[in-house]
């Protein structure tokens, strides 16, 4: 027995204006619509950061960072302890 072939049809789309429906490769529907004129947003550029410091200097940032966090902890310990 041979298989029946069904008839396939075209890719298509609907216009959100008026709701037609044209092949997916149109890129303007009979209405005037204009598919894939969507902008998107433009994601915003960051900024360069500064110059990478050398290690030394980095390293005493780093040092001088955690020092204060410390501090930090050691004034919470404080108040949680007076409670």
């Amino acid at each position: 027995m041979a298989k029946k072939k069904t008839a396939k049809k075209a890719p298509q789309k609907q216009c959100p204006k008026c709701s037609g429906h044209v092949h997916v490769r149109k890129s303007t529907c009979d209405c005037g619509h204009k598919f894939g004129t969507t902008t998107k947003k433009k994601k915003p550029v960051p900024k360069k950061s500064k110059a990478v410091p050398k290690a030394a200097s980095f390293f005493d940032a780093l040092k001088s960072e955690r020092e204060a966090l410390q501090q930090r902890i050691e004034k919470i310990d404080e108040l949680l302890k007076s409670y």
